[in-house]
């Protein structure tokens, strides 16, 4: 009998890969991993900058705004406070019949003067409200940012506190006056000569009871004293202005004028 021996043949591996092969293929894929979070994360950081860039430019803006009103507002209460102070020292020390009516009308016309200053804060209150403040990594700005929104509320403030005194004034001063002589001269800018001839004009007042024009005086007394609160506090305003606005151009390098502003 025949005896076949069988061979027996060992399959070639088709495909098979060394370890290597694996462990470079994990290397890619986490490289590739790292790199896409490494470029998503610096654009967010890119986003945020430029939005930073965007809120700096509107707060620049309205700061320019705020600060243009707070000089004006100060200017008119150094106009209109001495003549307040006027009003109230001839009140206190002189007759009706001393002086021409038209100069008691002159200077009581400034007597219920009041300020109202609205600070331009939409972009301040869109940080505030939409948590877009943390836009803003300088912690020296936010600060800044803060000492100022928290000034400008304060000047708010003042018109409730400083009201009830300006509204007794022109209580009074209706009484006394008649508001219609009042009308040649209710422009800051009223020539001189204009002033003048008001001044000396015999124009009568309404109440000649000496008893209450000085009750009217010592409310004016109060309103002066106001008045330098609130120069005080718009000095301060002015000055954390100032601070914000040089921080803001130094750390989003803008220029003296935004393109908000042209």
């Amino acid at each position: 009998m025949e005896v076949h021996a069988h061979s027996h043949t060992v399959p070639i591996a088709i495909g098979r890969k060394k370890w290597t092969h694996y462990l470079w293929e994990f290397f890619m894929l986490f490289l590739a991993v790292t790199l896409g979070f490494f470029v998503e994360n610096q654009r967010e950081h890119y986003v945020e900058r430029q939005r930073a860039h965007e809120f700096a430019e509107s707060l620049v803006a309205d700061l320019k705004k705020d600060t243009t009103q707070l000089n004006s507002d100060i200017k008119q209460i150094d106009f209109v406070a001495p003549r307040i102070d006027t009003f109230r020292v001839l009140a206190q020390t002189k007759k009706i019949s001393d002086l021409p009516g038209g100069t008691w009308y002159y200077y009581a016309r400034f007597t219920s003067w009041y300020f109202d200053f609205n600070s331009n804060n939409a972009t301040l209150e869109q940080l505030k409200n939409s948590g877009s403040l943390r836009y803003f990594r300088n912690k020296e700005v936010i600060n800044a940012i803060a000492q100022y929104d928290k000034i400008c509320r304060s000047i708010k403030d003042l018109y409730n506190y400083e009201q009830p005194i300006i509204n007794s004034t022109i209580e009074l001063r209706s009484k006394i006056f008649n508001a219609f002589n009042f009308d040649p001269i209710m422009d800051f800018n009223t020539p001189r000569e204009k002033i003048d001839l008001l001044m000396q004009k015999d124009i009568k007042l309404l109440d000649s009871n000496l008893s209450r024009l000085i009750e009217m005086a010592n409310y004016c007394q109060t309103t002066i004293k106001d008045y330098k609160n609130r120069k005080s506090v718009y000095q301060r305003a002015l000055l954390l202005a100032g601070d914000l606005l040089q921080l803001l151009k130094k750390e989003y390098h803008l220029s003296e004028r935004t393109p908000l502003e042209k």
